[in-house]
């Protein structure tokens, strides 16, 4: 599950059942557990409450391994506007980090160098 992206209408019932499981949690713990603890807690939720099972299991499941190829596929690969756009056609968001090697350092000329130092860059005027 991407806990980065999450839609849903309003008054959605597995949204405040997750919501309220992450403010219990707070109320009696001081640090967090696991960094993937979000995602533990969601999968508690439809696991053992049967009202968000049932509308888990209704909602569409979309394979979140594109949001991932591109950094932890070729992230070092020597960057090309074909391999770039091969690697994000495929969805419409990509998961990055901030603190792998090659996002502190990445390869010059790699798709992490072009990410990082030049493609968001804006030129300034002199």
């Amino acid at each position: 599950m991407q806990n980065c992206f999450i839609r849903a209408r309003k008054g959605s019932y597995l949204l405040a059942a997750w919501r309220q499981m992450i403010l219990n949690f707070w109320t009696r713990e001081p640090r967090e557990f696991d960094y993937f603890m979000h995602q533990l807690m969601f999968k508690s939720l439809v696991e053992h409450d049967p009202v968000a099972k049932k509308y888990f299991d209704a909602m569409p499941h979309i394979d979140q391994a594109p949001t991932h190829a591109l950094w932890w596929s070729v992230a070092n690969e020597p960057y090309t506007k074909k391999l770039f756009k091969e690697y994000t056609s495929g969805a419409f968001f990509q998961k990055t980090t901030y603190n792998s090697p090659w996002a502190k350092n990445p390869i010059p000329g790699s798709i992490a160098d072009e990410m990082i130092n030049h493609m968001y860059k804006t030129k300034t005027k002199k």
